[in-house]
This record gives C-alpha cells, sequence and structure tokens, in this order.
C-alpha cells in the first residue's frame, strides 16, 4: 500500500519476453498486484511474468487499449484505490512512481500523467514522429477543451472511482488520448509530473519501430479527437468561432475597401469588421464569469473602443494635428508626429503604459474579446522573455521616421513612413492568424513598437506594482495570469517590486494574489 491506499500496476504487454521480468522486478515494494495483460503474445512473455510473480490476464483481441480493458475487468472483483499504467518495454521509469502517486493522496488530484517531456528522455527513446504527434493532439485538445497537457505518455496513474467514471472504450492507441479528452471533459483533477523516459530494453517497438505503426497510432489518435469533437460540439464553439472571426478580419484586411461615409468620413470594411467583432465577443465576454475587477475592465475596454475610436472620429469627426503640418483623424495616438502621440507619451511618465495597452487601444480591444479564446495559449518560458528585445527593432525604424520627419517633414513619409506603416500594419494584421500557436498577446510582446516606447516611459516614470516579498508565497498564481510571460515571482525577489516596460498593467497578477502581495501604485 503507499499512504494507506491499495496500488495496482497494469502492464499491457505484446512480445516482450526480453523486458518484462526487468519491468516487473523493478516495480516498488508498495504496489499490492501487477496486472500484466498479455495481448497474444507469441513468446514467452505470460509466462515469464507469472513465474516473476504478476497476475497475468490474457486479451484476445488485439491493440493496446484493449489489453487495458481487460486488466481493468480482472481487477473489478477487488478494486484498488488507484490505478497505475506503464509499458511493458522497459522504457518507463517504475522508481519514479510516487511522483505519480503523491498528487493523488496527499492532494487529491483524480488522474496524474507522466510527462516525458517535462522530464528527461533519453536521446532516441521519442522518434521525431512521435513528438510531433504529441504535439499536435495535445495541442488540439488545449483548442478544443481548453485543457493543457504536454504529453499522451503511458505512464499515468489514477482513481478507480475516476476511471470508472470516464467508461474508456478505445481498443487499440487512441487509449492515452481518450482517457485525457473525457477527463478533461468530465472536469477530473488532472495534474502532469516530469518522469524520465528510456529507449526500450529489448525488442521492437510495436507503434514507433515502424513508419506505418506511427502512422496507424496517429491516425487513431486524431480520429478520436475529431470523434469526440463533433460528439461534444459545444467545446469547438469559442475557439472555433473565435478563429474564423479571425480570418474574416485578416481576409477584410487584405481587401479592405471603403463602404460608406459618416460626415464626411469614410468607414473601411476592415474598421467596420473590426467594429462589429469586438462588440458580439465583447458582449459575449460580459456573461463570461471572470474576477470582477477584469468584467469591469472588459467593460471599459469595449465602451472605450467603440466611443473613443468610433463615434468620436467618425461621428464628430474630430482630428489632432501632426508635426508634418497635417492633421489626423481622432485619437491619432498611433500616428507618429501627432499631438496625441506625444500627449499620451508623456501621461505613460505619471499612469504607465496602462492608458494604451492595458485599457484603450484597438489591439488590446481585439485581443482581450476576439482572441480571448486564445491566451491560454501564451508560451510563458525564457525564450520568449528574451525575444521582447525585437520589438525594439520596430521602434528603431519609428524614431527614425519621427527624426526624418523633424528634418524633412516634406519627404518624410514617401522615403521612410510609407514603409514603416506597411510595415508595421501587414505584421499587425497576420500575427492574428497564428493566435492558436503564440496567444493573444504575442505581437504586443514581440512586434509592437508603440508597447516598446509606451513601455519605457512606463519604466522610467511613477507606474509601479510594489511587492511584499515577505509574504509571497511563490505559488505562482500571478504568472500563470500574466499574458505577456513576465518572471513575476523572480523581480518580486529580486526587486521588491514589478516595474519593467514589459508590464501592460492589466492588474490580472493583483487580482489573483492569494496573500495580497501586489499592489499598484
Amino acid at each position: 500500500m503507499y499512504a494507506g491506499k491499495k496500488i495496482a500496476l497494469i502492464i499491457p504487454a505484446l512480445d516482450e519476453a526480453s523486458n518484462i521480468r526487468q519491468v516487473i522486478e523493478s516495480c516498488p515494494g508498495f504496489v499490492d498486484r501487477i496486472v500484466v495483460a498479455d495481448n497474444g503474445s507469441q513468446d514467452k512473455t505470460g509466462d515469464i511474468a507469472a513465474r516473476s510473480g504478476a497476475e497475468v490476464v490474457l486479451a484476445r483481441t488485439k491493440g493496446y487499449g484493449s489489453a487495458c480493458l481487460s486488466a481493468i475487468r480482472h481487477l473489478e472483483a477487488d478494486p484498488p484505490d488507484i490505478v497505475v499504467f506503464a509499458c511493458g518495454d522497459g522504457s518507463d521509469d517504475l522508481s519514479l512512481m510516487d511522483r505519480l502517486l503523491d498528487p493523488i493522496v496527499k492532494k487529491n488530484y483524480d488522474l496524474v500523467l507522466g510527462s516525458r517531456r517535462l522530464g528527461r528522455a533519453e536521446p532516441g527513446a521519442l522518434t521525431p514522429m512521435q513528438k510531433a504527434g504529441n504535439w499536435l493532439a495535445t495541442f488540439l485538445i488545449d483548442l478544443i477543451w481548453a485543457k493543457k497537457f504536454t504529453d499522451l505518455g503511458p505512464f499515468r496513474a489514477i482513481k478507480w472511482e475516476a476511471l470508472e467514471r470516464l467508461s474508456m472504450s478505445d481498443k487499440d492507441f487512441g487509449w492515452t488520448v481518450e482517457m485525457q479528452i473525457k477527463a478533461a471533459r468530465s472536469g477530473l483533477r488532472t495534474k502532469e509530473v516530469p518522469v524520465d523516459y528510456r529507449r526500450r530494453q529489448g525488442g521492437k517497438s510495436k507503434v514507433s519501430g515502424t513508419v506505418i505503426g506511427s502512422l496507424r497510432a496517429g491516425e487513431k489518435i486524431l480520429g478520436w479527437i475529431l470523434m469526440e469533437a463533433i460528439r461534444d460540439r459545444k467545446y469547438l464553439s469559442l475557439g472555433f468561432i473565435s478563429y474564423i472571426s479571425i480570418i474574416a478580419m485578416v481576409a477584410a484586411h487584405v481587401f479592405n475597401r471603403p463602404i460608406f461615409s459618416i460626415e464626411g468620413h469614410t468607414m473601411y470594411l476592415v474598421d467596420f469588421m473590426v467594429f462589429l467583432l469586438v462588440f458580439g465577443f465583447g458582449v459575449y465576454r460580459f456573461f463570461l464569469k471572470d474576477h470582477p475587477y477584469q468584467k469591469v475592465r472588459i467593460h471599459v475596454i469595449v465602451w472605450l473602443y467603440m466611443i473613443f475610436w468610433g463615434v468620436m472620429p467618425y461621428v464628430f469627426g474630430l482630428t489632432v494635428p501632426v508635426v508634418s503640418g497635417g492633421r489626423a483623424m481622432w485619437p491619432a495616438m498611433h500616428v507618429v508626429g501627432s499631438l496625441m502621440f506625444f500627449g499620451y507619451g508623456f501621461l505613460m511618465l505619471f499612469f504607465g503604459r496602462r492608458l494604451d495597452c492595458g485599457w484603450n487601444c484597438p489591439c488590446v480591444a481585439t485581443r482581450e474579446t476576439v482572441g480571448f479564446a486564445f491566451r491560454r495559449m501564451t508560451p510563458k518560458n525564457r525564450l520568449w522573455w528574451r525575444l521582447r528585445y525585437l520589438k525594439y527593432l520596430f521602434l528603431a525604424f519609428m524614431l527614425i521616421y519621427l527624426a526624418w520627419m523633424l528634418i524633412d517633414q516634406a519627404h518624410a513619409y514617401n522615403r521612410v513612413g510609407h514603409y514603416y506603416y506597411t510595415l508595421l500594419t501587414e505584421s499587425y494584421y497576420f500575427s492574428y492568424l497564428f493566435l492558436p500557436l503564440f496567444g493573444n498577446r504575442s505581437y504586443c510582446r514581440i512586434c509592437c513598437p508603440y508597447a516598446a516606447l509606451w513601455g519605457i516611459y512606463s519604466w522610467i516614470g511613477m507606474y509601479r506594482i510594489e511587492a511584499d516579498s515577505k509574504r509571497c508565497a511563490k505559488c505562482g498564481l500571478c504568472e500563470s495570469v500574466c499574458d505577456m510571460g513576465i518572471p513575476i515571482r523572480e523581480l518580486i525577489e529580486k526587486e521588491g517590486q514589478i516595474n519593467t516596460a514589459e508590464c501592460m498593467g492589466c492588474s490580472r497578477c493583483v487580482n489573483v494574489c492569494p496573500r495580497g502581495v501586489l499592489e499598484i501604485k
């Protein structure tokens, strides 16, 4: 027993005579029962397993899932508290089984998955096709069911009652993905822990050992995802509709044209499309369960966008002066050299970058409404944190244009400005197509010159988030909700505050902190 819980280990095996004894003998002593499901082996797998102390069950129907189902039926007469699954080829390190069991017995998780991606995989243990297939399958699960996994590894532990609730049925290679999809849909408490993965100890793989086997497994896994998505259509809704809307918005940009005029001001197709989408998805977000502060923020973002960027310029026809001698339609804060461009920059010194990037930018309005479904896709690692410097190249281009405008107003736009705005506009709109891969704020993180400029103003100015580092429990909730991938815990520990050009001022980190460590100044 482990912490008072009966543990059963299920090992599906097909022609693993060279490995099965070693696998059984490596099993920790706290395991109460070892069930080897012999999937029709032509060698002595079953005999060796029985002599090694395992209970052997014959699964006549070929297939990984069929073997697992046979073992589960065998356990029904005297069910354990927790079932652990592992491969019979020796690739799973069973000495790490306590990593799977601890979250269940100590924190009441229902399903704990051993992630080879989070742990260490021996060179050659996972083929490139396996890695690509795992990434695609977990990405689709995240996209459709909003559940983040990193692997479909076979080494996993689940409570017996949770396993019964899932009503597993797949008899082939779709077993692991079926369990994870059904766990996501059923609301099981799941967790991934890092595990080591070795090359098989002997024999030949029935899946990754051949191209045909890999393709069959991939077909089965993707087929399960498609079948379950069609069966459970409601989980497709937000991500699917959001992405279709994004494609329509990008198409409107590509085929942009004037559609009507208001008080002599022309409304273009792409602007009209964005207004409709922000309002439509904004209304949807009004009714979502969210932190009260964020609900207020979404209201402000949507209505500010509709009024500040729609009604005031188009209905009232407001304009602002530009250094070059012309005038630009209100609000023109992103028009280089306009009065509001300089005015907003000045205000950033006092109130921080949040004036634009957190509350009142067309980009934030669109990405917090239409792109909201893809927030969970935001990559948060050291690489992406370093990529933030790329946007300063865009900023350099902007500053070159501004300098040219001050020196040679007559020719600045044709010689520099045209290329600046073309690069900015095209990269902005086409970045939306990558939201399912990189989250809804990745353009702000690595491309936006205004995010860079406003961020500098914010960093040298008066806005910051102070932290009481002594009260910080290092739980990581703050980082989990930060769309900019800021290493908040590191900043709290080293500096006692979050004063970085990357902070867009959404205040999510402040509001989720269970100990009230963070405070806006």
